[in-house]
């Protein structure tokens, strides 16, 4: 990580924080919040209710 840089997670949960803070230093490690509303369809994929750029749809893996 560059000397000036920042930290921001992008991981379910927050128990990974501390560990974040502590390696890291608190003052780097950066926070926020996602809300994400998704489904299965029956055919496998993932539709996600807001809107995306390629109309809502993402392959599942």
């Amino acid at each position: 990580m560059a000397s000036a840089g920042y930290l921001l997670p992008f991981l379910n949960g927050i128990a990974h924080i501390d560990v974040l803070n502590q390696r890291f230093g608190k003052h780097r490690v950066l926070g926020g919040t996602a809300k994400i509303q998704s489904t299965f369809t029956s055919n496998g994929a993932i539709r996600q209710f807001l809107r995306l750029a390629d109309g809502g749809t993402i392959r599942k893996c």
